[in-house]
């Protein structure tokens, strides 16, 4: 008798879920490459800029206008970020692609690496989750196209999650720990707040072995110094205790314990939408209410990571990767809502920005992830799976999917470029400005001013450069009232049209 061959049963429904994944995956580079929103204005993207410019001229050739920042600022010396614009720079013949493409290659890697190492660990269910959150986050969908710090952060924390998954840190070897030190020195490089997660490192000496802990601890040593020899010479001795504990203890008005004391800006006193008094005045100084404050997020992932991080540590059952997540998140968590300048009362030492919660999201939203796992794995019927993840989705992105039908799409639909042509249109949008015999501009000038300085005609550069500098105080409040004005002020532009951001308005 001829037996049947077995052949293998075919699951329509994994197949549905992983052709979705794959189309989320496809979807996103399109959407950010080919659909990009328009560039963020103003902010710390255009002082990164202003200072990569400065490094790539070999620190000769600084221009502060608008920026009212000291010569010699911390911000300047952040390696960890400016190294990658720098390879890039060596790889685009324009420098307006660097600007452009910088931050998108970097926060689609960045993705590209959490939903491949997820993958290993999550169910479909969870990864089709995490990568929808992630795709339709505002906030994050704005680190995209701003030439800052929060990109590559995000790409080393998504590097450090990879390696969490790969090795359990209370085992490694010597050189693995070395390998981790190095890590986290570059996510120190990349913006000094990141230290916030340096307490999970304490696992590296759960095993204490005294060899280890004097190797870590010299290489540690080591790096720092070695820093700071090299920012003390090329700040020509204005810096002088490396940037960590400039930050903390410089009597400069720039550094950060006197900024958060004063509550000035980069645009001092004049700028007041900009200062923190709204945290001083909470009862436990945002110690914990900072994380109700949470822009975009919903504050539920953060809450709700927090019970589940200590569930996930005592929890025998679970794997290393969640355990260390949890430790990971927790790390950040106590350590940004207890880092205070003045204890009675309470004074917090990083200000209620969102920009700095933002970067946990990830490891709040893995953790998450891992407990709707728990709950697929009860359930046995898989059309219950996808209506419960439908559901989740809608209801936990609300504020994502409100954000992108009021303002996303609008602004995708105005923005007349993609990342592919983007150096092509400015030029023809320079060329264009340059035609005009003043300027009318909504916003501020500063991308003008800085982005396309080397393209842009002598004439409007120094009527910027006026308008800036002769009354900051009136500047700032000319280009915050959301009116159109001209430059020079109270000019006739016959022949010109007005601009905002890299678009001319019809």
């Amino acid at each position: 008798m001829i037996k049947k061959k077995d052949y293998p049963v075919i699951n329509f429904q994994n197949i549905i879920c992983k052709f979705f994944l794959i189309s989320l995956f496809v979807f996103y580079f399109i959407n950010i490459f080919f659909f990009p929103e328009s560039f963020v204005q103003g902010g710390s993207g255009i002082t990164n800029w202003a200072y990569f410019k400065d490094i790539l001229s070999g620190f000769n050739d600084f221009d502060k206008t608008g920026l009212q920042e000291e010569r010699w600022n911390y911000a300047e010396f952040r390696w960890g970020f400016y190294v990658i614009p720098l390879i890039f720079n060596s790889i685009f013949s324009n420098q307006i692609n660097v600007f452009f493409l910088t931050t998108p290659i970097i926060v689609f890697f960045c993705f590209g690496i959490f939903f491949f190492t997820l993958k290993k660990h999550l169910s479909i269910y969870s990864i089709i989750f995490f990568s929808v959150c992630w795709i339709m986050h505002p906030e994050i969908y704005d680190f995209i196209y701003s030439f800052s710090t929060n990109g590559v952060s995000l790409l080393v924390l998504s590097i450090i999650v990879l390696f969490i998954s790969k090795y359990d840190i209370e085992k490694i070897s010597l050189t693995l720990k070395i390998a981790l030190i190095l890590l986290f020195f570059w996510f120190y490089g990349v913006k000094e707040t990141n230290l916030m997660f340096a307490p999970f490192l304490l696992f590296l000496f759960k095993r204490f072995n005294l060899k280890h802990f004097l190797i870590i601890s010299s290489l540690s040593i080591i790096l720092y110094l070695g820093e700071s020899i090299a920012v003390y010479f090329l700040s020509e001795k204005n810096i002088s205790y490396g940037r960590l504990f400039y930050q903390l203890f410089d009597s400069s008005p720039h550094a950060w314990s006197n900024i958060i004391k004063t509550n000035l800006t980069k645009l001092g006193n004049i700028a007041e939408q900009n200062l923190n008094t709204d945290a001083r005045s909470l009862a436990d100084g945002a110690i914990f209410s900072r994380w109700y404050f949470t822009g975009l997020t919903l504050n539920f992932y953060y809450y709700i990571a927090f019970v589940l991080s200590f569930l996930n540590i005592f929890n025998n059952k679970n794997d290393h990767f969640i355990k260390h997540i949890s430790w990971l998140y927790l790390s950040f968590f106590f350590t940004l809502s207890f880092a205070l300048i003045k204890i009675f009362p309470p004074q917090p030492f990083v200000h209620l920005s969102t920009n700095i919660q933002i970067i946990v999201f990830p490891l709040a939203l893995i953790l998450f992830c891992k407990f709707l796992d728990e709950i697929f794995k009860k359930s046995h019927n898989k059309f219950f799976n996808i209506f419960f993840l439908i559901f989740l989705l809608i209801l936990l992105n609300i504020k994502s999917l409100n954000h992108y039908y009021k303002v996303g799409i609008k602004d995708i639909a105005n923005t007349k470029y993609n990342l592919f042509n983007v150096d092509k249109y400015i030029e023809n949008f320079t060329n264009k400005v340059n035609s005009f015999n003043c300027l009318s501009i909504k916003g501020d000038p500063l991308l003008l001013y800085h982005a396309i300085d080397k393209n842009l005609n002598s004439t409007h550069k120094k009527n910027i450069n006026k308008f800036i500098n002769e009354d900051t105080s009136e500047y700032v409040k000319i280009v915050t009232s959301g009116q159109i004005y001209q430059i020079p002020l109270n000019s006739n532009c016959k022949n010109s049209q007005a601009i905002y951001k890299f678009r001319i308005l019809d």
